[in-house]
């Protein structure tokens, strides 16, 4: 009896010694794991951290670039105003004829409109 005591105790020993060193195995892969995680998950906040600075600055230059447009168009608004000014007062100081006839266009607009105010008002006026 005794020696079959003595045999389960070696074979429960035998059995504790192999799950033991079954445990440090299992227990070293997921250290190693653990480790690799933490390695990938530091890099991954490396990489968030750079794309929120890469935000930020688009951001902004996006507001600078904003801003920018909003100071052109203020000035195109500006400058349109002034050429419709201008082309308001260049408007006021042409002549108007009325009654010239058609294919004016191909003969020398000056001198038949000198011509007709020649004839209309007289040597008096030009003389």
């Amino acid at each position: 009896m005794e020696q079959l005591v003595e045999f389960l105790n070696g074979k429960f020993e035998q059995q504790r010694k192999e799950a033991s060193k079954d445990l440090a195995t299992v227990v070293e892969r997921l250290r190693a794991a653990i480790e690799w995680v933490k390695q990938r998950q530091e890099a991954q906040v490396l990489v968030t951290q750079k794309v929120e600075e890469l935000v930020v600055e688009q951001e902004d230059r996006l507001t600078s670039l904003e801003e920018e447009m909003w100071m052109v168009l203020s000035s195109q608004i500006s400058l349109r105003e002034k050429l419709e000014d201008f082309e308001n007062r260049s408007r006021r100081q042409n002549l108007r004829t009325v009654g010239t006839p058609k294919g004016i266009e191909d003969v020398e607009v000056t001198k038949y409109v000198a011509s007709m105010l020649e004839r209309l008002i007289g040597e008096v006026a030009f003389g």
